[in-house]
């Protein structure tokens, strides 16, 4: 059974664009609870999109997780592997952004801005391991070419 980077590829970039709008609907329509405390935050009932909007990051983390393992250990592009792993690296950070603004009690724009930029770099990364020459398996080392200028060998 082999792993299908390119179909793992395209799932997690579709399930950033549902993080983007859900964040994008959040920050001009949701109402945040009055809680700098994370869990409270996930699991207030008042803004459901928010509690989505947790549980979907924390999905493509696991996602981004998973192709990244595959991708280290399976006999995936070397090049793919750069791109997943600083793809894996930007959500973490978007990850991290939003707890802090979850911690600054919704209020700091800098954390909003950080989350949205480590997205945006996330996605570049997963959407440029979805090309073909990323995924085309490395060519094959040409055999050296002997030296005749210097002449026959003694």
């Amino acid at each position: 059974m082999t792993f299908r980077f390119s179909l793992w590829l395209r799932v997690v970039t579709l399930l950033g664009v549902a993080q983007l709008a859900l964040g994008v609907w959040l920050e001009q329509y949701g109402r945040f609870p009055a809680t700098t405390n994370v869990v409270r935050a996930a699991l207030t009932p008042g803004d459901p999109e928010l509690t989505a909007h947790m549980a979907l990051a924390v999905v493509l983390l696991i996602v981004a997780f998973v192709i990244a393992v595959a991708a280290f250990s399976r006999d995936a592009p070397p090049r793919l592997r750069w791109y997943v792993l600083a793809g894996l690296v930007a959500l973490f950070g978007a990850y991290e952004a939003g707890i802090l603004l979850i911690e600054s009690d919704f209020s700091s724009s800098r954390d909003t801005l950080a989350m949205a930029l480590a997205w945006l770099v996330a996605m570049a990364c997963f959407g440029i391991g979805q090309s073909r020459r990323v995924l085309a398996p490395a060519p094959p080392a040409e055999p050296p070419v002997p030296d005749t200028a210097a002449g026959p060998a003694a």
